[in-house]
């Protein structure tokens, strides 16, 4: 891994995801680019149940301006005394076919796990976190606090190429984490129907995670792998296959990503074909 592109929310503070992300960048000595996503604000017509106005378009923008040069030079200080490769994008916005075309020339997205995957009504996000899951030409890392490094990998595997790519991705990007104790989790809806390509996974997967369990779990995916995940202590990181453009698939991916980031503390690898 040589390129890492750093998304950060304008209106958060980076601070708690920077430990992580120095650790993968000394771990692979990768270069890392910083971009703000900044927010779109708009004018609304609307009072608070208080009588307080909403603030104005302009004191927001300000607002924004502030936290962009706060938060630019926490990183920069930050970076600079790790001693690791970075720079940082310019103050503009940058759109979503520009932040797609810089994926195809990175080896890793990396964001904050509080940037929601869900559109706001109220000042969104300027690119869409959902295209940019399904569209990305890298795979993307959503970070917990001090989530990496993890002491453990669940892999969430479903039988499907996107699921077997996920994985795969995931151990040629962190080969030094293959020794962590893993599970591969496959949730059918019943016990007895077993895990799919049963035979050719395990002349595979043992051979790239030397800790490995299997386990067949019973009942809906969007609350049996958070329970699953909370049931083991730690900093624990999920790996899944991101849901791609079919609308069947968006919907079902996107309700597990979900699941995994709103009853969770698990950092959240994902990635598509």
């Amino acid at each position: 891994m040589k390129k890492i592109l750093l998304l950060l929310d304008i209106l958060h503070s980076p601070a708690p995801v920077l430990s992580s992300v120095i650790n993968i960048a000394n771990a692979t000595g990768a270069l890392v680019e910083v971009i703000f996503l900044h927010r779109v604000h708009f004018l609304v017509d609307l009072v608070y149940p208080l009588g307080t106005d909403l603030p104005s378009l302009q004191a927001d923008e300000e607002a924004d301006k502030r936290l962009l040069n706060d938060n630019t030079q926490l990183i920069s200080d930050t970076f600079s005394s790790a001693k690791i490769k970075f720079l940082i994008a310019g103050s503009e916005p940058v759109s979503l076919d520009d932040l797609l075309m810089n994926s195809a020339f990175s080896d890793l997205i990396l964001t904050d796990a509080r940037t929601n995957i869900s559109d706001f009504l109220y000042a969104p996000l300027n690119v869409s976190m959902k295209d940019l899951l399904s569209d990305a030409h890298c795979p993307l890392l959503l970070l917990r606090e001090d989530g990496m490094p993890p002491d453990k990998i669940i892999l969430a595997y479903d039988g499907s190429y996107s699921s077997i790519y996920a994985i795969k991705q995931f151990r040629y990007l962190f080969p030094h984490l293959s020794s962590l104790p893993t599970f591969l989790i496959t949730i059918a809806a019943n016990e007895k129907k077993g895990i799919a390509h049963g035979d050719m996974l395990k002349h595979w997967a043992p051979y790239h995670f030397q800790n490995l369990q299997v386990e067949v779990l019973s009942g809906r995916p969007a609350g049996v792998l958070p329970g699953f995940i909370n049931h083991h202590d730690g900093t624990p990181i999920v790996v899944m296959g991101a849901y791609g453009r079919s609308s069947i698939s968006r919907l079902f991916h996107q309700s597990l990503a979900n699941a995994v980031l709103e009853k969770t503390s698990a950092s959240l690898f994902t990635t598509h074909e």
